[in-house]
């Protein structure tokens, strides 16, 4: 059994759409001439002998090239990663800081580096305001029993403030972060 190369099939395709006779059909190739269908002759399936269509051995090697240069990617990628993890390993040993082993850190959630009772060598970051119970902050730092009254909220908020502020045994750094609460913010807790 013989296949016919790549050549002759675009023949046979020539002498097809010439020899049907109805005029649409050349319009309908000068459109895919000129939409830019037509297949360059290095892409052309070949025959494999078996009936099938393997893509042209010039495609093959293009796709190949291309996985490998992928695969070489990847591999400087995960270097730097490595690079990078271990001089993040090697900082965090100089400055003394334990890092989360990986096993607990998808149990760990951003909540739980919340404190409400912080120790002198943590780093604060922000301080948020919270309303809850009375009896349920016993143990927070910082806090004010708020009663009903006669009293404006703005003003509420600023002497909570200024309560804190006056706290002994409080660091500047948790006095500062208090004071840079917005007055909005404090004032939206306390209305709960």
């Amino acid at each position: 059994i013989e296949f016919p190369s790549s050549d002759e099939d675009s023949r046979q395709e020539q002498q097809s759409s010439s020899t049907s006779g109805s005029g649409s059909n050349s319009q309908v190739d000068e459109s895919k001439k000129k939409s830019g269908d037509s297949v360059p002759v290095n892409s052309r399936p070949h025959y494999d002998g078996k009936g099938g269509k393997t893509p042209h051995p010039a495609v093959i090697a293009n796709q190949k090239k291309k996985i490998e240069e992928e695969r070489q990617k990847a591999a400087l990628d995960s270097q730097k990663l490595a690079e990078e993890k271990a001089e993040v390993a090697q900082l965090l040993e100089e400055e003394g800081i334990s890092e989360i082993p990986e096993h607990l850190r998808g149990k760990v959630s951003f909540l739980d580096f919340l404190t409400g009772i912080p120790h002198p060598d943590d780093e604060l970051l922000y301080a948020v305001p919270v309303c809850a119970p009375y009896d349920a902050l016993s143990k927070f730092k910082f806090r004010v029993k708020l009663t009903p009254g006669g009293m404006r909220k703005g003003k509420a908020s600023r002497l909570a403030v200024e309560v804190f502020s006056r706290v002994q045994g409080a660091s500047s750094r948790e006095k500062e972060l208090i004071k840079c609460i917005p007055e909005s913010e404090l004032i939206t807790v306390m209305m709960g």
